[in-house]
C-alpha cells in the first residue's frame, strides 16, 4: 500500500452535506457492472466581490455508468485571501482527494475555469496570486494519483455545461 505524502491536503470544509466516504462501485454482485472511468466536474464562486469575497465551491463525481459518486459544496472563507481561482481550485483539490480513496482508473475532470484546466494539464504555470497554495496542493496531489497509475484528462467545457457544479458552488 502506498500512503499519501507527508504534505497535508487539508481544506476547510464547514458544511458538506454529504459524507466524503466513497459509494461502492457498481459490480456484478450487486447486479451492475464495473465502470472503467470517473467523471467529475467543479466550480467556485466568490462574491459579492472578487476578490475578497465569500468563497465556495462545488463539485460532482460520477463512475462512467453516470452513477453520482460524490455530489457536496464546501465553505472556503471569506476576506482578502479569497477569490474565484482560490474557490475553483479548492474545487479541484476537492476531487484529487476524493479520487486519492478509490481505485486508480481514468478520470477526466471538467471545469469552466481556463486557469485552472490550462495550469494542472501543463499547458500554463503557476505563477502567483491568492490561489497559489491552493494551487500547488493540487498539482502535488495530481502528481501523487499519476504516480499511483491514474490517467487524470483535464477538459475545459463553457458555463452553460457547469450549471449543475455553478449551482452547488453557490450554495450557502
Amino acid at each position: 500500500m502506498t500512503t499519501l505524502p507527508a504534505k497535508s491536503f487539508a481544506l476547510p470544509i464547514t458544511h458538506p452535506p454529504f459524507s466524503l466516504t466513497p459509494l461502492p462501485l457498481p459490480s456484478s454482485a450487486t447486479g451492475g457492472s464495473v465502470s472503467n472511468d470517473y467523471l467529475a466536474w467543479f466550480d467556485g464562486a466568490c462574491g459579492p466581490v472578487n476578490p475578497g469575497g465569500t468563497a465556495t465551491y462545488g463539485v460532482v463525481i460520477k463512475a462512467k455508468d453516470g452513477t453520482v459518486l460524490l455530489r457536496e459544496h464546501g465553505y472556503l472563507g471569506q476576506g482578502s485571501g479569497m477569490s474565484n481561482n482560490v474557490a475553483e481550485y479548492a474545487g479541484v483539490l476537492h476531487i484529487l482527494k476524493y479520487l486519492s480513496s478509490r481505485p486508480s482508473r481514468p478520470v477526466t475532470i471538467h471545469g469552466d475555469s481556463n486557469l485552472v484546466i490550462k495550469q494542472l494539464s501543463g499547458k500554463w504555470r503557476i505563477k502567483k496570486g491568492l490561489y497559489l497554495a491552493t494551487a500547488i496542493d493540487a498539482k502535488d496531489l495530481l502528481a501523487h494519483l499519476k504516480g499511483l497509475g491514474w490517467q487524470v484528462r483535464f477538459c475545459w467545457i463553457p458555463r452553460t455545461q457547469n450549471e449543475e457544479c455553478d449551482a452547488l458552488s453557490r450554495r450557502m
